[in-house]
């Protein structure tokens, strides 16, 4: 039975071990389809576990397709807004609620995990993200991510209109960080190299570009590294579960994200999308009002 397979795929760039275990190409779409989605992280609600079935990408990116269209359809309709009145709108609903409403300008960020590893049993994931994207009809924006630079360099020979981004793990960052020489940074080389292949970012630990959020100093090394080459930065992962958050921040997420749009990221991996957009809109807000989001609790 294909449910007994096992097989021993090579590592990512960003993990330190092999790991045992399923592969998606060992089952059949109609044995996915059998299967329930759980929620792995026992800090958060389990009442939604085994209701759902494990969606496709083509039905992601039309379920995408199809929410941006209608939105856009009837976001101004009726409203007597022009857009930018219509944006300074969404944006106080974000700030009253805590949450945003559907944004017609959503587009997909996709990672492709083991790439090289798929190739090389046939599978190759770059032709068959595009063949998905295209056949959904989607038009808006695209960002591939990955943690190996050859999956990214197939991406801009199919797609060179997309953006891609390279995934870095700390240890890529402490590795490059530590290789100084009388040539000048390791960092300002990695971020050469990678600009030299037309990647348009990276997208690090976020603990590589704040390792201790208790002593926050006044600028990021990668993140200006980064920029100097013209490339974004989006760390990962922001969760928002008090059990996620390091205890200066109070149990508030959105102090943790302040400390982040303080250093100069262009933008976030978060699990609750609405709480980033909500601590961006704070954030902006206060600063434009001369305030500082940053309130510490005294629990460091």
């Amino acid at each position: 039975s294909p449910l007994r397979r096992r097989t021993r795929a090579p590592c990512e760039d960003g993990e330190d071990e092999c790991v045992e275990g399923w592969m998606a190409c060992h089952l059949t779409l109609e044995q996915i389809k059998e299967l329930r989605v759980r929620q792995p992280d026992a800090c958060r609600s389990q009442d939604y576990n085994l209701l759902y079935e494990v969606p496709t990408f083509a039905e992601t990116c039309e379920f995408v397709r199809r929410m941006v269209d209608g939105e856009k359809a009837h976001a101004l309709v009726g409203t007597g807004m022009t857009k930018s009145e219509w944006l300074d709108h969404r944006n106080r609903y974000t700030l009253k609620f805590g949450r945003c409403r559907p944004n017609p300008s959503v587009g997909l960020y996709v990672e492709t995990k083991r790439p090289g590893w798929y190739r090389s049993v046939g599978l190759p994931l770059e032709e068959k993200l595009v063949e998905a994207v295209d056949a959904s009809g989607f038009e808006g924006p695209v960002i591939v991510q990955s943690f190996e630079a050859d999956s990214l360099r197939r991406m801009r020979d199919l797609k060179p209109e997309w953006k891609t981004v390279k995934l870095l793990t700390r240890g890529d960052v402490d590795r490059a960080a530590s290789d100084d020489d009388e040539n000048g940074g390791g960092l300002d080389r990695m971020m050469e190299g990678f600009a030299s292949l037309g990647i348009d970012g990276i997208g690090p630990d976020k603990a590589a570009v704040l390792a201790n959020p208790i002593s926050p100093p006044e600028s990021s090394p990668l993140v200006e590294a980064a920029h100097s080459h013209g490339l974004v930065v989006h760390p990962y992962t922001f969760k928002s579960d008090v059990a996620h958050l390091h205890r200066c921040y109070g149990g508030n997420a959105s102090q943790e994200f302040a400390q982040f749009f303080r250093l100069g990221v262009d933008g976030v991996f978060a699990d609750f999308p609405g709480h980033a957009v909500f601590a961006r809109e704070l954030f902006n807000r206060l600063r434009l009002q001369g305030s500082d989001l940053l309130l510490f609790s005294d629990m460091a």
